[in-house]
């Protein structure tokens, strides 16, 4: 069991948490208490890699904030359990707006895990409003997760801000399944050369869920590296958007960057809208980007049922082989068993008209 920060309604809380585990060289500390005690890596990073007039949302946060969780990791320490950030609301009695503030720096030649997860009752109704922002100096590295699980009567916006330095990794992935509609602004800024940076999202929109991904990566640096690999899946009058850019800067040479997004539609009346975008200002990279929006395949399905499988039966296992792609990214094997059972218990996968 790894160390665990649990926080309710945005409020951290000690009694539920568990950090005995944590390593020499690994500091954990909530979001309010570093704001008492001056922690100065609250001063020295929060609010400065994140733009304000691009995201509203985060510039409420920034003036609404009032816990969260900072993580250090200190240089040269190298810490594979993951460490999991769990927000929780819970507010039987009315509508609730909580605004998490995470900090993860991970000091020179660093190694972690974060888990980051959001989830609340069904039938609750609330706001979740995050922002978490990540610094990875220089030959740092990062596994990064990120579950959205909310009552699909709440709301949740979140924003994530990563800044990498020379020769740092970022590998991330985004699982968003809960809220009526939620909003992932995701913001990557390269400043330094030799980075490699992954995201791999999967995002499921059923009734009348809608998920929206913006993501945006900023190669300002020679010798770069990301990939972006996002797949939706939509049901009923479910809604997926996904708005990914990538800046390839002047004097970026060497860039290699990769962007995919497919969509997979359930029903007559689900959504998609893809918008891959590049924008490059140097030459001598290697930069490529796709969309697509389907169906299932009638042929497999008729190979399926000609086995003896059952129609909504055979539509879940396909729908799980196009997820996969993604699923099989994830390591940590409670979470990836845990995301293909969402998928087989609530995507019903019956016939649509």
């Amino acid at each position: 069991q790894g160390p665990v920060l649990v926080f309710i309604n945005g409020v951290f809380k000690k009694d539920m948490s568990r950090l005995e585990t944590l390593p020499k060289g690994v500091k954990v500390e909530s979001f309010r208490m570093a704001l008492k005690t001056g922690n100065p890596v609250i001063e020295k990073h929060v609010g400065e890699h994140q733009d304000i007039e691009v995201h509203p949302f985060a510039a409420f946060n920034t003036i609404r904030a009032t816990d969260g969780a900072v993580i250090v990791l200190e240089k040269g320490v190298e810490f594979s359990t993951p460490i999991h950030i769990h927000y929780i609301a819970d507010c039987p009695q009315g509508d609730i707006i909580s605004h998490p503030r995470n900090l993860i720096v991970a000091e020179e030649n660093s190694r972690g895990v974060i888990v980051e997860s959001y989830a609340g009752p069904e039938g609750e109704c609330y706001l979740t409003n995050a922002v978490t922002e990540v610094v990875l100096e220089p030959s740092a590295g990062l596994e990064y997760y990120k579950l959205q699980e909310e009552s699909r009567q709440a709301f949740h916006v979140g924003a994530l801000h990563v800044q990498q330095q020379a020769k740092s990794y970022f590998h991330s992935h985004f699982l968003s399944f809960g809220a009526a509609m939620s909003r992932h602004d995701i913001a990557v800024d390269l400043v330094g050369e030799g980075t490699d940076s992954s995201f791999n999202g999967l995002y499921v929109a059923s009734g009348d869920q809608q998920v929206d991904h913006q993501l945006r990566v900023d190669h300002k640096k020679a010798y770069g590296t990301s990939r972006q690999l996002f797949k939706g899946v939509m049901d009923d009058r479910g809604r997926g958007i996904f708005n990914g850019k990538v800046v390839v800067h002047e004097g970026a040479s060497q860039t290699n960057a990769d962007q995919t997004n497919n969509n997979l539609l359930l029903s007559k009346d689900a959504e998609a809208d893809p918008k891959p975008e590049l924008e490059i200002y140097h030459s001598d990279v290697k930069c490529t980007h796709g969309a697509t929006v389907g169906q299932l395949d009638e042929t497999a399905l008729f190979y399926l049922r000609s086995r003896g499988i059952s129609l909504p039966v055979a539509r879940q296992i396909l729908t799980l082989a196009f997820a996969r792609e993604v699923t099989e990214k994830i390591k940590l094997k409670e979470l990836k068993e845990s995301c293909e059972c969402y998928l087989a218990q609530h995507l019903h996968g019956g016939q649509h008209g």
